[in-house]
């Protein structure tokens, strides 16, 4: 796992700075913290608390499509999972860990509204999907009536994301992202709970992930515009 990761990580330097090169494209990097849950690895209720503790970092290939749209390639690997924490005789403790190289494809907005009647331009919409590539697969288990076993994990896993973009500099971003899987993580028939009812999310890993970009070279402008002066 390691040595696809550093020859990923490789690869992805050499290919920015080859891009970094062209006018058209601008390379950089990400990464962040993330919360992240698959439903129905809890049986002890039916909800979705994204214990589960992971991270993302990765590389970036942007282009400008037009004004105010652009699209971004990333190449991320992302720690992906779910976590039940024990109950209060300390059993029932389960830890799922899955680990990805991840690919997003990912369609960028800009938007702009007026606070006060001064414009503001420093957010963005993004909507995409992204394909990924497991990994590692991990369970720990404490007295907890289901575990899934390798045979019944997917392998690829496909999934949607949306999420919005705060613009501190043309090089500099914030995002906060929300992905939920299309093929699930683990099969639906492995999924035996009591408690979580057949649905079509069933398996699915969900993420939250807060993430700092980078992106090296000169971009547009994305600042708050100065409104013009009162007629006299």
């Amino acid at each position: 796992m390691k040595r696809i990761f550093l020859f990923t990580i490789f690869s992805l330097l050499i290919f920015s700075f080859r891009l970094h090169a062209q006018s058209h494209f601008r390379a950089g990097f990400s990464f962040g913290p993330l919360a992240s849950d698959v439903l129905g690895t809890d049986t002890r209720d039916d909800d979705a608390d994204f214990h589960h503790l992971g991270f993302s970092v990765g590389g970036i290939v942007h282009t400008e499509l037009s004004e105010g749209n652009s699209f971004q390639f990333e190449i991320n690997y992302i720690t992906k999972g779910a976590t039940s924490p024990p109950d209060s005789a300390n059993n029932g403790y389960y830890k799922l860990t899955l680990n990805y190289l991840e690919v997003p494809f990912v369609f960028r907005h800009d938007i702009k509204f007026n606070v006060k009647k001064k414009p503001v331009t420093r957010f963005q919409l993004e909507g995409g999907f992204a394909v990924a590539r497991l990994v590692h697969f991990n369970e720990k288990v404490n007295n907890y009536s289901q575990t899934f076993g390798a045979e019944n994990v997917n392998k690829t896993e496909a999934s949607l994301l949306v999420g919005i973009n705060y613009i501190v500099t043309p090089q500099f971003y914030f995002g906060l992202r929300y992905e939920n899987g299309l093929i699930p993580a683990l099969k639906k028939n492995s999924i035996q709970s009591y408690f979580v009812r057949y649905t079509f999310n069933n398996g699915n890993n969900m993420v939250v992930q807060f993430t700092a970009h980078y992106i090296f070279g000169k971009g547009p402008d994305k600042v708050e515009e100065t409104p013009p002066p009162p007629a006299q």
